[in-house]
């Protein structure tokens, strides 16, 4: 079962290499680092993200966005 906050690797198309992403779950928003991908496409488990740190990623997410405070 893929869940959110599962950290697996995906390849991919350009310039097809293999790296580890960390699975948001669903986001309607998507940057171009933020990419929607098929669950089939992602590979085998590597670890789970910390539940403590996704503060940091929802801070970075919306920094990137222009949605954050700072903006």
């Amino acid at each position: 079962m893929i869940e959110r906050g599962d950290i697996r690797w995906l390849r991919f198309e350009a310039p097809d290499k293999r790296r580890p992403v960390l699975v948001l779950g669903r986001i309607e928003l998507k940057p171009e680092w933020i990419k929607t991908v098929d669950r089939a496409a992602l590979g085998p488990w590597i670890a789970a993200f910390p539940h403590r740190r996704w503060d940091e990623v929802a801070t970075a997410l919306l920094d990137v966005l222009g949605l954050s405070a700072a903006s």
